[in-house]
């Protein structure tokens, strides 16, 4: 049997597009890469976020993502990223975070089925008129996980090519674990495809979702590919990477992006280290702790390559 295609899922502030490239390059495996949302700020579109999804940025062009909450913001977005050459665009319906749901945006959609259906008929009028087409990335609900049972109907009704469904609500955010058995529910009823997403760590994760699910669109995989970059790659190819290979290739990405932070940022070291600690989240089931405290506590540039160099 052929394995599901996978899919890295947008991480704001971790899969940038200097990480997309070099995961691509490095570990590879993966059927696509979404990018982190694209929204408005102060009435006019985020430069950051256009920067990120410009294909001169990108040596694997991603799936643009958009998180709008009136029709009127979804195609004011919508057109800047078809300028940059896209055809298909994700919308977001599941982003948690209170910065997004309490102007109407993300997972707070899953609550607002007027609100959903007044952006899904936008949804068909960009269709028609600028030959766009749509995905939809959700959680089941905000406050309850049932909520999706009234939105799920006006999104089959939307001809869109696939809905990523993360099995949370929002309320969990990113705690407890997922809800295997309401993503089945929402599997039988959906006339649309599905592309499941949650708790996914391991090349034996992916594989029971696969089985319980087979005529899933793809998975989705977070978290777990964050803190284990070869996972998709073991998962395709059928090989198991050993430990050391995982933290070489972590090392090796992360080299990478910091090369390139220091290129290209233009708030000197303390900036570049903010952007780049963070990634070390995600990787302390790997590296000795040690290690990490020591990367942590760095006082400069200098000292923080000497100790990556040390490794």
């Amino acid at each position: 049997m052929n394995p599901i295609p996978l899919y890295f899922a947008p991480l704001q502030g971790y899969t940038i597009a200097p990480y997309r490239n070099l995961h691509a390059a490095v570990c590879g495996g993966v059927a696509g890469y979404y990018a982190s949302f694209v929204r408005v700020e102060h009435r006019e579109v985020r430069r950051r976020d256009m920067r990120d999804i410009d294909p001169e940025c990108n040596s694997i062009l991603p799936l643009p993502q958009v998180i709008a909450a009136t029709p009127e913001e979804l195609r004011f977005i919508c057109l800047k990223v078809k300028e940059l050459g896209y055809s298909l665009i994700d919308i977001n319906m599941g982003c948690p975070f209170p910065m997004q749901t309490r102007y109407g945006r993300g997972v707070d959609l899953m609550q607002h089925p007027d609100h959903t259906a007044l952006l899904m008929e936008e949804v068909k009028r960009l269709q028609e008129e600028e030959d766009l087409e749509f995905s939809v990335k959700i959680r089941f609900g905000q406050e309850s996980a049932d909520e999706w049972e009234e939105i799920l109907p006006i999104l089959d009704q939307a001809h869109l090519q696939h809905i990523t469904v993360h099995a949370r609500t929002g309320k969990q955010m990113y705690k407890g674990g997922a809800d295997v058995d309401m993503f089945r529910r929402m599997y039988e009823q959906s006339s649309t495809p599905l592309i499941y997403n949650g708790d996914l760590a391991s090349v034996e994760d992916i594989q029971r979702i696969a089985d319980q699910f087979p005529c899933l669109k793809g998975i989705m995989l977070g978290r777990g590919l964050i803190s284990r970059p070869t996972l998709a790659h073991e998962y395709v190819t059928g090989e198991t990477c050993s430990l050391e290979d995982v933290c070489q290739k972590h090392l090796q990405i992360h080299s990478g992006v910091l090369d390139i932070f220091c290129r290209t940022l233009e708030g000197g070291e303390t900036q570049i280290l903010q952007k780049t600690l963070p990634y070390w989240d995600y990787a302390d089931f790997y590296f000795d702790h040690r290690f990490i405290k020591a990367l942590h506590k760095a006082h400069n540039l200098a000292e923080y390559k000497s100790i990556l160099a040390s490794y």
